[in-house]
């Protein structure tokens, strides 16, 4: 993994973190820092299976590897939404 490829995620985590909160119905329970973080990273971990499992000889963009890295991103900000504790119910109400 170079430095443009993780130059590559970083936008790309971005994209699917606006997305992500976008395409979410609700109130989101968790930050954008933290939709992005998880987005970014995600990105990051499918270009490092990109790498194992997809050769790497392709001429021109490698889709396998875009839509790896965005299915994990997504996978990852919808994970972090139901992991993370967000605001409860109750001391929202008390305030």
């Amino acid at each position: 993994m170079n430095a443009a490829t993780v130059m590559l995620c970083l936008p790309l985590g971005l994209v699917t973190a606006t997305l992500g909160r976008l395409v979410h119905t609700g109130r989101p329970r968790i930050s954008v820092l933290w939709t992005v973080l998880a987005a970014v990273l995600a990105a990051l971990a499918g270009t490092a299976l990109a790498a194992a499992f997809v050769p790497t000889d392709t001429a021109g963009v490698s889709w396998i590897t875009l839509v790896l890295q965005a299915g994990l991103a997504t996978g990852a900000v919808a994970l972090a939404e139901v992991i993370k504790p967000g605001r409860s119910q109750t001391a929202h109400q008390q305030k």
